[in-house]
């Protein structure tokens, strides 16, 4: 999962605020330029910018505006004008969501496009701090509930290309509605007491994360997993469900999610990362790098190659898991190439549960025979480990019960799949998976 934020340094902000006046005058420049660019093409993205909206996310944006059936405009512009307040953008006399003047401002601008390029269709504007707002003129598009869904589906951490194109499917799935009571709800729901917390049966959790899937249908398996890691969290106790809690309402304890995707979902997730995998990998190979990013280069084509043979030898769940592991890890040192990276560290994903994605932090961890060590965790796993709560591991079947993964005697195991060790894709090369293979389906 790319970990590159919306969050721009001071000396970034001083820089683009030197190029960008106050003045209204100013403003309506700056309207004019992006309405011109649009012209020629629906996507925009600031030359201040371009690192927060990655080559590979933009061309996803294109791909889901030639979806999306009607004029669809995207830009991604650095804004400081301070505004007046905005008349909101749903049904006369609707409750809105009061706005902050930073909100304000981009839906300004989003006006002020529409104003400029005087043609119908939906306008997108994201800022420099991710903030995400749009406008419809002459489409059908309730576009406060779409901005709502959308912010539940969305991760904190999102590139601006990422905030794009969870905004452009909810509005093509049509559910923006059902999407945006979900992400209500689950603000809404209270969490158990503190007494009550235990952790659920892998045969329940898989229930709960299949509904959520199932809510979140059309998005791709990391913004699925990405919504439910940030917007609820699960505690059971020995059956029904205890309470279910937002990871960002005030005073409320984030407990980790506990994802045990089913082999179906799994090998549903494996080929959409397999062929992005490929296509990263292509572009890499159509360019010349610079020699020190080589090391970053030669782990992108090894990866996909492991990758590809895990897939053809893939029994089980455990393998299906690492297929998705070695793809993210295959993308993002083809990304590390691409930009001429020096001295590049691979990604390491959370020790407990790699379906969180990339790890965040560490955390002290007693592994097998007692040897305590420090492993890499997400955000909420190391929350749990450091309130002396269970993360959120990835279970596996071992005989008839359920078992974390890293207690296995396996190639998965051994390496955490490659949060332990950097050798994973070394030994998938060499077909140490196979001495396991089928086990813990």
């Amino acid at each position: 999962m790319v970990a590159l934020t919306l969050s721009l340094r001071a000396g970034a902000v001083a820089g683009i605020c030197m190029l960008l006046t106050s003045s209204p005058a100013r403003a309506a420049d700056q309207a004019g330029k992006v309405a011109d660019a649009l012209k020629a093409s629906p996507v925009y993205v600031s030359d201040h910018l371009e690192r927060f909206a990655p080559p590979g996310e933009t061309g996803q944006v294109f791909d889901e505006i030639r979806k999306m059936g009607f004029p669809t405009y995207v830009a991604v512009v650095p804004l400081f004008e301070k505004t007046t307040p905005e008349p909101p953008a749903g049904p006369a006399g609707a409750a809105q969501p009061q706005a902050t003047d930073g909100e304000q401002r981009v839906a300004r601008f989003a006006n002020a496009l529409h104003d400029e390029l005087g043609r119908d269709g939906l306008y997108v504007v994201i800022d420099q701090d991710g903030r995400l707002a749009a406008r419809a003129y002459g489409v059908n598009v309730d576009v406060p509930v779409a901005e709502q869904a959308a912010a539940g589906l969305t991760p904190r951490n999102a590139t601006a290309g990422s905030r794009a194109v969870t905004f452009l499917r909810v509005v093509r799935s049509g559910r923006a509605a059902e999407l945006a009571t979900q992400a209500r709800q689950a603000d809404e729901l209270p969490t158990a007491p503190d007494d009550e917390e235990s952790w659920v049966g892998p045969l329940a959790i898989t229930g709960f994360l299949g509904v959520g899937l199932i809510v979140f249908a059309g998005l791709s398996y990391r913004e699925k997993i990405a919504a439910l890691l940030r917007r609820v969290s699960v505690t059971m106790n020995g059956g029904p469900v205890n309470g279910v809690a937002s990871a960002k309402a005030p005073g409320k304890k984030i407990m980790p999610v506990m994802l045990s995707p089913s082999e179906e979902q799994l090998r549903e997730w494996t080929e959409p990362e397999l062929n992005a995998l490929s296509s990263a990998v292509a572009s890499l190979a159509a360019r010349s790098v610079h020699p020190d990013a080589e090391p970053a280069r030669d782990l992108a084509f090894q990866a996909q190659a492991a990758a590809r043979n895990l897939m053809n030898d893939a029994a089980s769940r455990e393998e299906l898991v690492g297929v998705l592991v070695l793809a993210e890890l295959g993308q993002d040192a083809a990304r590390a190439a691409l930009r001429g990276e020096r001295a590049y560290r691979p990604i390491r994903p959370c020790f407990f549960n790699p379906l969180h994605g990339r790890s965040t932090t560490s955390v002290k961890w007693t592994l097998a025979q007692g040897v305590v060590k420090d492993v890499p965790a997400c955000d909420q796993c190391a929350e749990a480990v450091k309130e002396a709560k269970e993360p959120g591991v990835f279970l596996v079947r071992e005989e008839d019960r359920a078992v974390p993964y890293y207690t296995r005697d396996d190639l998965w195991g051994e390496t955490g799949y490659g949060s332990l060790r950097e050798d994973l894709v070394k030994r998938v090369l060499r077909g140490d998976h196979k001495r396991t293979s089928g086990v813990g389906q």
